[in-house]
């Protein structure tokens, strides 16, 4: 399974640790263990496995199987709502036109996936249309259907675009709905391979939008 030392588990668990999800549970190594299931890292907490996490004057440790905090009120730590966004969001290009089936075949789905189905789901249903100038393409969102308008007007639907658009749009999407102006939320994106199937160049464009969003 998954790579407990890799760059994107460890992001995925500062993102579970700042979530202030350990208030107000019973046993907070099982709502760890839980929440590394719906973050898609569910490696095994062995007698030697060690993780430490400090926040200021404030702690967390998992070790020889016991979760330790010195946080005794969540009004002691600023907690925030993480945003996973996984590099499996390419699958949502075709989502659109297939939800029903998979729902009617009772597939199980793994809940790090349908979380981000639904903010994606929330995202385009808002936002409606979006323009990415850097990739020359116009999203639309219209009778059920995600759609993409390229540089020549030519209108297709999003399972029909290249990799790149499929692995974009809802990256964007739902980082766009997620730093409007009128949330309140303090949000924490974890993203996974964000320049998956992107040109170099179309790949600093992201992140130069990515880093505008957030400030």
């Amino acid at each position: 399974g998954s790579n407990p030392s890799g760059k994107s588990t460890v992001a995925k668990l500062l993102s579970i640790l700042k979530s202030g999800i350990f208030f107000n549970v019973n046993n907070r190594l099982d709502t760890f263990k839980k929440s590394l299931g719906n973050h898609n890292i569910d490696f095994a907490i062995n007698e030697d496995t060690l993780i430490h996490y400090e926040n200021g004057n404030y702690f967390y440790t998992i070790k020889n199987q016991q979760f330790a905090s010195n946080i005794l009120n969540e009004k002691d730590i600023k907690s925030l709502n993480p945003i996973y966004i996984p590099a499996d969001r390419v699958f949502f290009a075709t989502f659109s036109q297939s939800i029903f089936s998979l729902i009617s075949s009772d597939i199980a789905l793994p809940k790090w996936l349908i979380e981000f189905g639904a903010k994606f789901e929330s995202a385009r249903s808002h936002i409606k249309e979006l323009s990415i100038d850097f990739l020359k393409t116009k999203y639309q969102w219209k009778d059920g259907t995600d759609y993409i308008q390229v540089s020549d007007q030519t209108t297709i639907k999003l399972s029909q675009a290249s990799s790149g658009i499929q692995s974009i749009v809802p990256l964007l999407l739902v980082v766009q709905h997620n730093t409007n102006s009128k949330k309140k939320d303090d949000d924490l994106f974890v993203i996974e391979e964000p320049e998956l199937n992107l040109y170099p160049s179309s790949q600093k464009d992201l992140i130069e939008f990515i880093i505008k969003r957030i400030k």
